[in-house]
């Protein structure tokens, strides 16, 4: 994936273009997709479920994942703070001000400043991850109750990590889970701010990503 990135930011001057910014950005998300798809298929619980109940969670949770995912590689600087391409191009945060995104921008900051105080490990990570894909309340699942006790088996996993490995930090549990709701604002926000682009004929057409955003809506 940093290959595929280093390669597009190399070919593309997006510190110049918001617009150009958006359509690499859209790129990105497509190859994230792809290989979100693919960790989702072959993980517990959710690779026992049926295709048509795992497509209905998917098309729910997909841009809460991508955004849990960013905000932890933040947290542990995996990307570092901008991405550099191999020519020294730098991108920072404030392509989202350009982009009319400044209260995104102000909502990842929170988010990423929240992580760090909590110290959120990979494990903690990995449980919220499973805790949004396997979401009960997605409409017309056919086989809710495993869903459900699939994600309460995963909701019980992370209060017992929480506590034998953070015993003194009695609230963790509740405070990462306290950050699922902000993380859905997020996502809601770049879900419509991407599919006004794609109605827009802004971003590129006949994707994952533009088939993911008109799935949620016709669903």
């Amino acid at each position: 994936m940093l290959t595929f990135m280093h390669s597009e930011l190399s070919q593309t001057d997006v510190s110049s273009s918001p617009q150009q910014f958006l359509r690499l950005l859209c790129r990105m998300v497509d190859q994230l997709l792809f290989l979100m798809v693919e960790w989702a298929r072959n993980s517990s619980f959710f690779k026992d479920i049926k295709v048509e109940d795992q497509m209905k969670l998917l098309h729910n949770s997909w841009s809460e994942i991508l955004i849990l995912d960013f905000i932890y590689r933040q947290i542990h600087n995996i990307w570092g703070k901008d991405i550099i391409s191999p020519t020294g191009q730098s991108i920072g945060f404030d392509v989202l001000d350009k982009l009319g995104l400044t209260d995104v921008k102000a909502q990842v900051f929170e988010l990423i400043k929240k992580g760090k105080e909590l110290k959120m490990d990979f494990n903690e990570y990995m449980c919220l991850k499973f805790l949004i894909l396997l979401n009960p309340d997605v409409s017309s699942l056919e086989n809710r109750s495993y869903v459900e006790g699939s994600q309460e088996k995963v909701n019980a996993a992370l209060f017992q990590y929480c506590m034998r490995c953070y015993p003194n930090a009695g609230d963790k549990f509740s405070q990462l889970l306290m950050r699922l709701p902000e993380i859905r604002l997020i996502s809601i926000r770049m879900e419509d701010f991407l599919y006004f682009k794609h109605m827009s004929n802004e971003v590129p057409d006949q994707t994952l990503l533009t088939e993911m955003l008109q799935a949620k809506r016709l669903g």
